[in-house]
């Protein structure tokens, strides 16, 4: 499909985020991953007004020419532009579609390259009485204050978790680049108080370790920052003799086309990776792997909020390396938007295709179904987060590849 060029216009293709779930459980307990995003300056529509058909534009300049002359009140022009795009973006009717003015769009640039501000951890509510860490991402500023996996955050400059509540909580540790925060926790029963300075960093999206004789690898999200992780990760497990891998892309909503394709290969044998079909029918293989691949068993843990990218990954280790599925139906994302970072930094994303994994088969709408379904009780649902080897999806992934007999392709 050849794509049209516009001057000043620079694009990034993705398979984005599913769209967040809510849920009216008792027992719902949310992954916040704590940042703080500066960001400034202004847009203007003018830079693509060229794309909008001659009828719709002509429609929009008489109506502009008459509010111009006989209006009684003053026109911002930066906000008249910022709503006539947003209004644009969801007139197409795209769910996944939308507009960013150009202080909104820095955190979606930051989401495609990994970058991050803000403190660096992610947290679950801990009976509304503390936050409690479950991930500390490396180099971060929360690592560097000495926040480390396990700690109980009780209180926020002064201000318990408890009087806030969870969400007020999260959003009061939220803050500009440069500022601090005083942190109160609770660590082996003991009681710290850390100081951490905002600052940017590169977010982890890849944690791994040796669990029993297998490589755990979760990847959380699917960004330029993932790819190097998981070499190292990848590298690393194997140094470490281990006999299979579990990859954990639970809650993972996707990410960028080159990134998961670039992990592919270097665990799948020779395939077109991913193929895009689009609106005219026709059809693009994007990315291919090479002949090498990983030889020891995979799995793979899935939930209902494994999306688009990692469902795309799922599937290909699927197809491609007889890899089981562990977990649950995934959301069923089949379909690839393509962002486009305007001259003045603002941005537009919309689909632009549906996309096909090695196997040919879409999951758009259906997702993929688990070869094992395994799902949490009331009670691990309270702390799914700190179930370590007791989590079942875990449990279950390591009782079949001690089962499990590899046929080389």
């Amino acid at each position: 499909m050849q794509e049209e060029k516009f001057p000043d216009i620079k694009s990034e293709e993705e398979i984005e985020e599913a769209p967040k779930k809510s849920s009216n459980r008792k027992f719902t307990y949310i992954m916040i991953l704590i940042t703080a995003i500066l960001v400034s300056s202004a847009v203007s529509i003018k830079v693509y007004s060229s794309l909008i058909p001659k009828q719709t534009s002509d429609k929009l300049a008489q109506i502009d020419s008459l509010v111009r002359k006989y209006y009684s009140g003053e026109i911002d022009d930066t906000v008249l532009d910022d709503a006539l795009a947003t209004a644009y973006m969801r007139a197409i009717n795209d769910k996944y579609g939308f507009y960013r003015n150009a202080e909104d769009a820095v955190s979606v640039e930051n989401s495609i390259e990994g970058n991050a501000s803000g403190i660096g951890i992610t947290v679950y509510n801990d009976e509304n009485k503390a936050l409690y860490v479950f991930r500390v991402d490396n180099g971060s500023p929360a690592a560097k204050a000495g926040i480390t996996v396990g700690d109980k955050i009780v209180a926020i400059d002064g201000k318990t978790v408890a009087e806030l509540g969870f969400l007020e909580s999260v959003e009061s540790i939220k803050r500009e680049i440069g500022k601090t925060a005083e942190i109160k926790l609770i660590r082996e029963g003991k009681e710290h108080t850390l100081t951490v300075k905002y600052e940017d960093f590169v977010r982890q999206s890849v944690y791994a370790e040796v669990v029993g004789d297998y490589g755990y690898v979760c990847i959380t999200a699917f960004n330029e920052a993932t790819v190097a992780q998981f070499k190292q990760a990848y590298e690393s497990l194997n140094r470490e003799k281990v006999k299979g891998f579990i990859f954990d892309v639970r809650d993972n909503g996707g990410g960028t086309v080159d990134s998961v394709c670039e992990i592919l290969d270097i665990l799948v044998a020779e395939c077109n990776l991913i193929t895009t079909k689009y609106a005219d029918g026709s059809k693009e293989i994007s990315h291919k792997s090479d002949a090498k691949k990983c030889s020891l068993p995979m799995v793979v843990l899935t939930n209902e909020a494994t999306a688009s990218a990692a469902e795309l990954f799922s599937a290909n280790l699927r197809d491609m390396s007889k890899s089981l599925l562990i977990g649950n139906n995934t959301y069923g994302k089949g379909v690839v938007q393509r962002t486009y970072f305007l001259s003045d930094g603002s941005c537009v994303r919309f689909t632009v295709g549906e996309f096909l994994p090695a196997g040919g088969k879409s999951f758009n709408g259906k997702g993929l179904a688990p070869d094992f379904e395994v799902s949490f009780t009331e009670e691990q649902a309270k702390n799914r987060y700190a179930l370590g080897e007791d989590d079942p999806y875990l449990k279950k992934a390591i009782e079949q590849l001690n089962k499990l007999t590899f046929e080389e392709k």
